[in-house]
């Protein structure tokens, strides 16, 4: 039996589930939070403002959609979900200039707000201040309200696991709509509380929101890049809403999950690594097994062979990607630019 350093208590799963308490054997203690030096955040967000991988990297998106595209049934359910997930965006977007509906009573209302969060089926809520320093250039002065309500909506398992795949592109696409739908519930209850809330649509994020998620306590940066958290790792669609209401801040936590899959649920996973020593599942075909269309079936330690043509694909903005085939077009050409190329 390992030796546990601290005890984490989480609301349950499920709304109105018990809190469930988390062992942290001592042995995979960090220190909560991200790790940042301040003044360099606030160096790079003057002097070099991030911008959204939606444009950084959108040659790379394009070909990718491009791709799923060519099969019939993906390309008409992201149509259809395009279609459906705008009109969610810009009733977000609509939140920002709406006024409260009651008028406050003075009192802090964070558990009220989480509650209802956990009502709306959120599998995880916090509350952290607002960091404008990872807003992305084009969003400056998106949102102006202080707080960020940070919020993680689940994502089914099964379909999950069959990426790629129709299944697959359903709950991604289903996940979006719902937990947005959600988000403008939860606005409807903030204003009736007496305060402003401006929802955000993930697709409209105003910059990488995981920093201030982890600072609200929802879970740790895992090696993947994502945000782990104790209930559903790194399977969440996340989305936030700014508001200027009375609400108490919560802290980073150490979970030490940055090394771990959550499959089997974080307190599962480890009341049973503080007992043996071991991760669950390591090593198995229930953890480690997968399928790949067209290539069969994996199993723990086997590895699919792809040709390198696979990894051939656009990188940066269109703007990048146009001037490099720009270039190769007037190098084949012996330099000479035609009207075409132009």
């Amino acid at each position: 039996m390992l030796k546990i350093g601290h005890e984490i208590v989480r609301p349950g799963y499920k709304y109105g589930d018990a809190p469930m308490t988390i062992p942290v054997p001592e042995e995979l203690e960090t220190v909560p939070g991200i790790p940042i030096n301040d003044r360099e955040v606030d160096w790079y967000a003057r002097e070099y403002p991030l911008e959204s991988i939606n444009y950084t990297e959108r040659a790379s998106r394009d070909w990718a959609n491009n791709l799923r595209d060519e099969h019939a049934e993906m390309r008409e359910i992201r149509k259809e979900h395009d279609k459906l997930n705008r009109g969610l965006i810009i009733a977000g977007r609509m939140t920002a200039e709406m006024e409260p509906t009651a008028e406050p009573t003075g009192e802090d209302v964070t558990e009220l707000i989480k509650n209802k969060a956990h009502q709306l089926g959120y599998l995880e809520a916090g509350i952290a201040p607002y960091d404008f320093r990872y807003e992305y250039q084009s969003k400056k002065g998106f949102t102006s309200l202080p707080h960020a309500i940070c919020l993680a909506y689940e994502q089914d398992y099964e379909p999950t696991q069959t990426i790629p795949s129709i299944d697959a592109e359903i709950v991604h696409s289903s996940t979006y709509r719902t937990q947005a739908a959600a988000g403008l519930e939860l606005g409807n209850f903030i204003r009736s509380l007496g305060y402003k809330a401006h929802v955000i649509h993930s697709s409209d994020a105003t910059g990488p929101v995981i920093p201030m998620f982890v600072e609200a306590g929802l879970g740790q940066l895992g090696a993947c890049g994502y945000l782990l958290t104790p209930h559903a790792g790194n399977r969440n669609r996340l989305m936030m809403v700014t508001t200027d209401a009375n609400v108490t801040h919560d802290k980073p936590i150490d979970y030490g999950i940055h090394a771990f899959c959550q499959k089997y649920g974080m307190k599962n996973v480890m009341e049973h690594y503080a007992e043996t020593g071991q991760v669950l599942g390591k090593g198995t075909h229930d953890l480690e097994g997968y399928t790949i269309e067209g290539k069969g079936y994996f199993g723990p330690g086997e590895l699919p062979v792809f040709d390198r043509g696979f990894f051939d694909m656009p990188q940066g903005s269109i703007e990048d990607h146009a001037f490099d085939n720009f270039k190769k077009q007037a190098a084949a050409a012996g330099g000479a630019i035609t009207d075409d190329m132009l």
